[in-house]
């Protein structure tokens, strides 16, 4: 078996390099690997005139309409999506060395063109936030042995720098989402997506001097990796007819193999939702202690959403804005080791200002703040500067503390009943300047 690489020099016998304008089609193989990065970005040098290549049989690729003597790169990229669809859809393997998403401008004819505009997806799924995030680490582990790809981080896993992680309670993703690595914090970074008939396998990719002094052990396991998708080693059993040649004792080992496989499943999957029922509570622990607009955000949206309020916009990347009743809501959230001063407030003006512009909306402002946020709550002073508290006040904002609204959470949680949520919400609604304690 023959591996195509493409974008990801591979120094085996067994691979074929190649660019992805310069590349055979990849339906003729049953293993694909893709850099995506550096597909984009050669993509972008072609859109941008800095780069000139030619395909498999020398016909220069421009950025315009194919022509007598050129092909137009929307017409290869076209045809490079076809070729990926038929390779899944043949039982073949393609992997991806997994990075977060990014627009690619300017390409002729396909102005949506982006890093992974050339895979499909399961249904309901695109690679993009909630299933696909941006991250940035060191280090996975194995959590699936048993995957093909598993002797990948094994070997390599201490030496990752993994640019992007997959959040398996997305919608749709659970179903579609085999995880065999993680990261230290228990996120999945290594993948592997059903689709069709085939499956895409998401690698984190390595430091960049690691890839360089280790790229023929790197190469070799990457081989072996396809191999073992493809069943052509150890896994393999050999045709029908080799099972009537037997090893003693090889029954007995097969089923312990089986039973242990089979607790293996069990526990894995009773991990993970034991990690999925536990994340609520984590998400709002983050009220207390986190920064960030995405981890203290996602917080902030899921007490929120507990008090009653209605998102405009369900997506959890989505800026802040909520519904109640016929009043909206439109909050900015900060954490900071230190007071936490005028930033937060210039974003939520200028969101307001944009949203009375745009459509003509008054919206009231609140803005959730973490200040001081590596003590402990009962412990911290003032959380927010005073420049910060006199504008708010001044503006007609609301200004709340995360640990104020973790409490609020708390009692919603606890079974508040609907006069209480209402009172809770009218709070964040009406107050004009702090708001301390519950009301």
């Amino acid at each position: 078996m023959r591996v195509l690489c493409i974008g990801f020099g591979t120094p085996h016998p067994d691979a074929d390099n190649y660019s992805l304008l310069r590349a055979p089609a990849l339906h003729e193989y049953e293993a694909v690997l893709i850099d995506v990065g550096a597909c984009a970005d050669l993509v972008a040098r072609v859109v941008a005139g800095e780069a000139a290549d030619t395909t498999l049989h020398d016909e220069p690729v421009a950025n315009g309409p194919s022509a007598l003597e050129q092909l137009g790169l929307s017409d290869l990229l076209a045809a490079r999506q076809e070729e990926v669809r038929i390779l899944l859809a043949n039982g073949g393997t393609l992997a991806v060395f997994a990075r977060p998403n990014a627009a690619v401008p300017g390409v002729h004819g396909q102005p949506g063109w982006d890093r992974y505009s050339l895979l499909p997806a399961p249904a309901g799924v695109a690679y993009r936030p909630p299933w696909l995030w941006p991250a940035a680490g060191r280090k996975a582990y194995v959590t699936d042995p048993a995957h093909p790809f598993a002797p990948y981080l094994e070997r390599c896993g201490d030496r990752v720098a993994y640019r992007a992680r997959f959040d398996q309670r997305a919608p749709g993703l659970a179903d579609a989402l085999r995880v065999f690595g993680r990261s230290d914090g228990g996120e999945p970074v290594a993948v592997e997506l059903r689709v069709g008939a085939g499956r895409i396998v998401f690698l984190p990719p390595l430091e960049e001097r690691t890839r360089e002094e280790r790229r023929f052990e790197l190469a070799e396991t990457i081989v072996e990796c396809f191999q073992r998708a493809a069943r052509r080693v150890e896994d393999d059993d050999g045709p029908d007819w080799a099972a009537a040649h037997t090893v003693p004792g090889e029954r007995e080992l097969r089923s312990a193999l089986e039973e242990a496989q089979a607790r293996c499943d069990a526990a894995l999957a009773k991990l993970e939702g034991a990690e999925a029922a536990l994340e609520p509570a984590r998400q709002l622990r983050r009220l207390v202690w986190a920064e960030g607009r995405i981890a203290l955000g996602q917080a902030v949206r899921r007490a929120l959403e507990l008090l009653g309020f209605q998102p405009v916009d369900p997506d959890p990347a989505a800026p802040l804005h909520f519904r109640e009743g016929e009043r909206e809501l439109l909050v900015e959230a900060e954490g900071s080791p230190k007071e936490v001063d005028l930033l937060p407030y210039f974003r939520l003006t200028r969101r307001l200002e944009r949203l009375l512009a745009e459509r003509r909306t008054v919206a009231h402002g609140l803005l959730v703040v973490n200040g001081l946020r590596r003590e402990d709550p009962a412990e911290r002073g003032s959380q927010w500067s005073e420049t910060l508290e006199a504008a708010c006040t001044a503006s007609g904002f609301a200004l709340c503390t995360g640990a104020t609204l973790f409490a609020m959470a708390i009692e919603a949680l606890g079974g508040a009943v609907p006069q209480r949520l209402g009172v809770l919400r009218a709070a964040l609604l009406d107050a004009r300047g702090p708001l301390t304690g519950l009301p």
